[in-house]
This record gives C-alpha cells, structure tokens and sequence, in this order.
C-alpha cells in the first residue's frame, strides 16, 4: 500500500510544473515567513522566483498551443477574459506610475498569482494531479494549525489571538478560509478510508485554529463558505438523486463540528474572549475595529473620489493614505532610526481589498477585479449541475465555496495584499476553473507518452542544463529589483523641498504673524506639513518677540526677525527661511 502511494506522488512529480507548484505551495508558506518587515522582500522574492520558473518551464514543454479553436476556448473559460482585462488596467496604472518602482512590487505580486492561475488551468487536468493537489492543502490546513496551537500556547499575544506563521491573526484567519472547503468536502466525499480519516482530524484542528485566530471577518465568511457548501451539496446532488446519500454524508460535518467545538473548549483558555468577539462579530455597532475601518474605509472612498477613472496607481495606496485617513504611517517613516527602508504595514492598508483596488485602480479596474471571482461563480454554479459525482465536481464544489469565502473576507481583512496569502487564492481560483475544462482522455494519455518519449537521456540532461540557467538568471533579476526596492528608499517619497508663507511679512508692534510651511516631495505631491510633530520654527537673529509654535508674537519695540520653517523626515531636513518686519 505504501509502494502505490509513493509511486503516486513519484508519477504526479515526474512533471515539472506540477512538481514546481507543489513546491511552491510548501516554500512559500513554510519557508518564506511574512510580516517581519525584515522578511517581507524574502517572501517576495520567493513567490516571484517560482512564478518566473513556473513560465520557463511551461514554454520549455512547447505544447503550447495557438490555434484559432483553443484560443476561443481560452476566451470562453471561466475567469480568463476578467483577469486580461484586470491585467490590461494594471499595465495601464503601472506605464502612468509616479513611482514606478514601488508600483512594479505590487505588480510582481499580483502577476505571480496570476501565473499561478494559469499554470493550474492549463496544467492541472488529470484526476491524479488534483487529487495530489487536495492531499497536499488538507496536509498543509493540519501543519498550520498545529503550528498555530505550539505558537498559542507558548507565547499567546497580549491580545490573545493566535498567528501561527503569519505574525498577524487576520492573515491566519484569511489562510484557513481559504483552505477549510477543500477539507471539509475531503472529509465528506473522500472515498479512501486513509485520506478521509486525515481529512476529518484536518477539519477539526483548522476549525479550533480558525477559532483562536479570531479573525472576525475570516469567521463571518467561513460561515457563508460553508452555508453555501451545504446548499450546493444538495443542489448539485438532487438531479442524479443523490439527495438521500448526502443526507447521509451531511451528518458528518455535524459531528465534526461538535468534535471540534468541544476539543476547543478543551485546549483553549480564551473560549471567553472568543465568546465576547462572537457576540460583537453579530453586533458590532460599538466596537472599536469597526470604527477604524469605518475611518479607513471613508479615506479610501476619499482617494476615489478624488481620481474616479484612474486611481492613485497600482500599488501606491500605501504612500497617499495618511494624508486621506490620518491613520498609519507616512510612507517617509517606513524606516528605522538608521534611516534603513522597510515595508509598510497593516496599518498602511485599507482592510479592504474592494476599496484599496478601487483607490489604486479607479472604477474601472474595481470592476475589471470584481468580475473575476463573479464570473467564475456562475460558470461554476452551471457546471456543477452537470458534473458526475467525483473529484472534479468536489474540487469544483469546493473552490466555489473557498472563493465565495475570499470574496466576503475581503470586504474587511488587510490578509489578501500578503503574497502569501493572496497566492493561495489565485491556486484556489484556477484549480476550480480547471474543473470546469472538459476532460480530454485522448490528449492526456497523448501527453504522458510524449513526455516519456522526451525524457531520453543526452537531451534530458542539456535541457535541464538550459532551464537551470535561465533560472538562475531569473532569480538574479529579481533579487536586483528587490534591491532597488527595498534597499536605497528606491521608489519611496522623500522630501525635496520647504516653502515657508507668508515671505517678508510686516506687521505692527504687540501683533502676531503666523507661519505655514509647505513641503514638496520627489513624487511632486505639496503637503502642508505646520502641524507635524517633524516640522519646527526658530529665530534666525536676535528677537525682542516670542516664537510660539509657528507664530511670532511681536513686542512693544520694532525689529527685523529672521524666521526659519524645518521639517525631517527619512533622515533628510528641508528648510525656508524669510524675515519679518515689525513697525511701530
């Protein structure tokens, strides 16, 4: 028994891209940790390198194919069209960028899951691929709860949430979303006794991790994931009168749920906090986070309004919010008393995916990134009603519900702007438009026996040779336009210059003048910076008056005052000066 399961993954892993996903499904989540801002660009540079790979390797195989019958497929297939033209709006937002650099960052990001969908549509067609794939993210929900449960009891945060791997709870919260439809059907339908068995322990721990999380809006949609899952279990069941068996299989995830609540009360010691967020997750009115992204959401709709069609620009909402909610940092304190440059944080996004898209992208690309999982929806909803019972129409099942989920998690979480997470729901994404492809038993059997027939040897060995090197060269470019990112402030807002106003003001004995200071930045952008806690007003030459704050209070006695306005921000001072004259 052992032997099949090992010739299995050993036949699945002989392809190259199918291994190469595998792989980065595991790296980048186990390896490439996230929020630690000195880790951020590893987990960027990792993802990108995969994804770089993954494309090299796709053209390597040389079975693309352009026909005019496959590229009308192609057009008709599930959320291809959206993506294109979401990606079009990208292009368009990163030609205009006024920061070119940062914006390439976020580009990258969402590039690579995009990659990620269309390796997984186009290369993902045989039942033994998916299955693997299933096998491997019910193994991952499992390790990442564990995880989560040895980081909660060893050293739980003073709020008492747990993050396992990802240093913040929201994006735990997100990732088991996304994971948890995929094992609980694995725990319903699996028809290997072995394979479910892990699925139902997987169930349970990832419903007790999801729960310690306490990510709010990652429970609300769970909920309706799971509520649909439910729906759709006996709607696609009742045209093959397969109704009375998922009754029967229903009462599993009943009994699962129970296991899992009770072994939560067993383990956790904050089942009181989580019962408090409960009830504040149904009645959130008064509650404190809700007012904040409430805050966040009202500076967001401020940069929309402001460019409606065009957007801030791909990837710059971080550098223009403060000035819009007044929250997080400025985009010049992205550093550490060094002056060394990091990323920004939670605190820089909107918590909401639709929103940031929408202040990034203007309308056009909300609605460009809004079609894509509704598109998909419906296809899917459609196809399911004629799927036979089996793991196509599970995994299909399955990626409707987990991106249902996303798509209600997003309206309130910071988790989906993380590499890490958002990857995940690409994968999720194209393994369900992937079921919705007809299956083709003639092509894949044509497939494998080319594959075998190009394995000889000699040629083998100098195209492995080839694609090495081209990856290297890949992984090189990349960590150079990390560099340039990351280290440096390569694309960052700096100050350039100060104006102070009014210039050689004249005012009379015992009167006030007061000062304002502007700032211009190396985006252009003209800030009012007076009040910033950076910004300071001195004398320049002896004084008879008083300098409070930025305004000058005359005395009895004439005199000229030179006044000088300063502000310092990432290590850089920029400065005005002018005089002022008071008259008797």
């Amino acid at each position: 028994m052992s032997g099949t399961k090992l010739s299995g993954w050993s036949n699945v892993l002989q392809e190259t891209v199918v291994a190469l996903v595998l792989a980065m499904m595991v790296v980048v989540l186990f390896i490439a940790t996230p929020l630690d801002v000195r880790s951020y660009g590893t987990v960027a540079i990792v993802s990108e390198a995969f994804a770089a790979v993954l494309i090299l390797a796709v053209i390597f195989r040389r079975n693309l194919d352009f026909k005019r019958e496959s590229v009308a497929k192609f057009f008709k297939t599930g959320a291809n069209v959206p993506i294109l033209i979401f990606a079009a709006v990208i292009g368009v937002s990163l030609a205009s960028s006024t920061h070119f650099l940062f914006s390439v960052q976020e580009v990258l990001r969402i590039g690579t899951g995009m990659v990620v969908y269309f390796v997984m549509v186009y290369q993902f067609r045989r039942s033994e691929q998916i299955t693997k794939v299933v096998d491997l993210i019910v193994v991952i929900a499992m390790v990442t709860s564990f995880i989560s449960f040895a980081q909660y009891g060893a050293a739980p945060t003073s709020t008492g949430f747990a993050t396992g791997l990802f240093s913040d709870h929201q994006l735990l919260g997100s990732f088991l979303l996304l994971l948890l439809p995929f094992v609980a059907v694995a725990a319903m339908m699996e028809r290997t006794s072995n394979r479910q068995l892990m699925a139902q322990i997987s169930v349970v721990v990832t419903v007790v991790a999801l729960l310690i999380s306490q990510a709010r809006s990652a429970w609300i949609g769970t909920a309706v994931g799971i509520a649909v899952l439910a729906v759709v279990s006996f709607w696609s069941a009742a045209r093959r009168s397969e109704a009375a068996r998922s009754k029967q299989q229903m009462v599993m995830p009943v009994m699962l749920l129970v296991v899992s609540l009770g072994f939560f009360a067993l383990v956790s010691p904050e089942a009181g906090n989580i019962g408090e967020r409960m009830r504040t997750t149904i009645n959130p009115s008064s509650e404190t986070a809700v007012e904040y992204r409430q805050k966040l959401a009202a500076g967001a709709i401020a940069m929309i309004k402001q460019r409606p069609l065009t957007g801030q620009g791909i990837g710059l909402y971080p550098l223009y919010q403060q000035q819009f909610t007044g929250s997080g940092l400025k985009v010049w304190l992205f550093h550490d008393k060094n002056g060394n440059y990091g990323h920004h944080g939670l605190g820089e996004t909107a918590h909401n995916l639709y929103l940031q898209t929408a202040a990034e992208l203007g309308i056009p690309g909300l609605l460009a990134f809004v079609a894509i999982p509704l598109s998909f929806v419906i296809c899917g909803l459609v196809r399911l009603r004629t799927m036979d019972a089996g793991v196509r129409r599970n995994v299909l099942m399955a990626s409707i519900c987990a991106i249902i989920a996303f798509s209600v998690d997003a309206a309130a979480s910071p988790s989906w702007q993380y590499p890490q997470v958002s990857m995940f729901m690409w994968l999720v994404l194209g393994l369900g438009v992937s079921m919705l492809r007809p299956r083709h038993r003639r092509y894949s059997l044509h497939r494998e026996m080319e594959e075998m027939q190009r394995l000889d040897a000699p040629t083998f060995s100098r195209n492995i040779l080839r694609l090495g090197t081209a990856c290297a060269a890949v992984v090189v470019v990349l960590l150079a336009m990390q560099s340039a990112v990351y280290a440096g402030g390569g694309g960052y807002i700096t100050p350039k210059s100060a104006d102070i106003e009014p210039k050689k003001a004249t005012i009379f004995t015992f009167d006030s003048q007061s000062y304002t200071l502007t700032v211009t930045f190396s985006d252009n952008s003209i800030v009012d910076e007076t009040n910033n806690a950076d910004t300071t007003f001195s004398m320049t030459t002896p004084f008879l008056g008083s300098l409070t704050g930025n305004t000058y209070n005359a005395s009895g006695s004439p005199e000229t005052v030179g006044i000088l306005g300063s502000f310092t921000a990432a290590t850089i001072t920029v400065s005005n000066g002018t005089t002022l004259t008071v008259s008797p």
